[in-house]
């Protein structure tokens, strides 16, 4: 037993030298934004400490879009999920570095004769017929060489799940963003309604008054109440939809429903402003975008699957620890039983081009991905275009509604004056008072289509992600 115990301390050596000399494991996202998923206290599954920790929330607060960004980036359950993901392939991308060791096995055999056909031969031992135990070990070392290009490959994908992370990151902003827009539409709306309602109440009051005095004329006081109503249905139209879109802020963000949650709305232009698509070419922008780089990683992670294919060729190697004779090593008669160190090489002498053409897939499958990244390529600059001529044609609907909201204005003076002076009804007020509003909420949507599209470019860029969060966890895109 002493020598099984020296195998185990050599076993013990020798596992101690492989991993100081193994790479080291993944330092985590301390280069990445604090606020976040990517907080250093959570690599070690621990929250930061309280006065470290950013707090973007409170109910009195109201919450810029930076605010909100960071909040969903905190505690959104949709980002907090594919932190998740995070975590799995950091444990995958360990296991795979693991593998440069063998795994060891401990084998205890028990054997005991069934049959005792030399029981009455003079030669047998004295122990003949009794139990015996046997103390074995055993591993298999993985190839190192496949084993080192997997691990290669495991450093790849743990920086696509990374990059992938952030592009949800992005969708999320982008979502927080497309809510904030409409929020603001919806409030320009009600702030519209409200004060033309003002007015209408005014002029209802003015008719009423009319009406009382000079019986003759026909209702001018029903035109104004109808118009009033239409107003106020239209403000409470718009209330409703703003708390719409504000449920669904909360719950892009991470706020219970029940929960206040007072927003800027106007803050998100200061971010769209930042953007200028016209600073640099777009194939620069393209360089910039998580998909140009999770394109390029496919085309990396089939390059390692060519190498693994080729690496199968290498021997296998196992180590096994038994009292085993080989050849020419048998005991003595009466003699005690020794213990052996075996190391087998298992090398592949013809597996029919087996490997070879799991190679040729790899290869093939490589330029699948590369000509992915060219057609990829070619559809955004498509898109960019596009995009640039969306952005040209939603500025020039909103001057030609701007254009007709000023003259709409001019009438309705013109006629409200008339009205004034008792040389125009009613009713014809109120058909130009309709109109003026009508152009004043399409010169907002037109408005809102311009930060829309602009939004869109923003997004398609990648600049939203930059702009919160820089190039961290973007790979080499520099």
């Amino acid at each position: 037993m002493i020598q099984y115990f020296h195998w185990i301390a050599l076993s013990a050596v020798l596992f101690l030298c492989l991993t100081s000399c193994s790479q080291p494991g993944y330092e985590g996202f301390s280069s990445l934004p604090q606020k976040d998923w990517l907080q250093e206290g959570n690599k070690k599954g621990q929250q930061a400490p309280a006065e470290k920790r950013l707090i973007f929330y409170s109910p009195d607060k109201v919450h810029s879009f930076s605010d909100l960004v960071f909040l969903s980036i905190q505690q959104s359950p949709i980002i907090s999920r594919g932190h998740i993901n995070l975590e799995i392939q950091q444990i995958s991308q360990r296991d795979t570095k693991w593998r440069y060791l063998p795994e060891m096995h401990l084998l205890y055999t028990i054997s005991n004769n069934i049959t005792k056909y030399n029981s009455n031969n003079k030669m047998k031992g004295s122990d003949y017929g009794q139990p015996s135990y046997q103390v074995s070990f055993n591993g298999i070392f993985n190839n190192p060489v496949a084993t080192y290009f997997s691990v290669q490959a495991q450093n790849d994908m743990m920086q696509v799940a990374i990059v992938t992370q952030r592009k949800a990151v992005g969708e999320t902003i982008r979502a927080i963003a497309d809510c904030l827009l409409l929020m603001n539409l919806k409030e320009k709306t009600i702030e519209n309604l409200k004060e033309l309602l003002a007015i209408a109440q005014k002029q209802h009051a003015i008719a009423a008054t009319r009406e009382s005095v000079q019986p003759n004329i026909l209702a001018p006081a029903s035109f104004t109440e109808d118009f009033v109503q239409d107003v106020t249905l239209r403000i409470r139209t718009a209330e409703t939809e703003l708390a719409l879109q504000r449920s669904q802020l909360k719950q892009l963000v991470g706020v219970d429903i029940a929960q206040k949650l007072d927003v800027d709305t106007q803050s998100v232009y200061t971010v769209l402003d930042s953007f200028d698509p016209r600073s640099r070419s777009w194939q620069d922008y393209w360089d910039k975008t998580e998909d140009r780089y999770l394109l390029r990683q496919q085309v990396r992670l089939e390059e390692a699957n060519i190498m693994l294919a080729w690496a199968q060729y290498m021997p296998n190697i196992s180590i096994a620890i038994n009292e085993n004779e080989p050849s020419g090593q048998d005991k003595p008669y009466g003699g005690k039983t020794d213990t052996f160190a075996h190391i087998t090489f298992d090398m592949p002498l013809l597996d029919w081009g087996h490997r070879y053409r799991m190679a040729s897939i790899s290869r093939a499958r490589k330029r699948q991905s590369q000509y992915d990244e060219i057609q990829r390529q070619r559809e955004y600059g498509q898109r960019w275009l596009s995009m640039e001529q969306e952005f040209v044609l939603a500025k020039a609907r909103a001057e030609q509604r701007k254009h007709a909201v000023k003259s709409a204005r001019r009438r309705q003076e013109v006629i409200s004056i008339a009205f004034q002076n008792g040389t125009a009804d009613m009713s014809t007020l109120a058909s130009f008072q309709q109109g003026e509003l009508e152009r004043r909420l399409a010169l907002l949507l037109a408005q809102y289509d311009i930060a829309r599209v602009r939004l869109s470019w923003m997004h398609m860029a990648a600049g939203l992600t930059h702009y919160f969060l820089g190039d961290s966890g973007n790979g080499d895109n520099k």
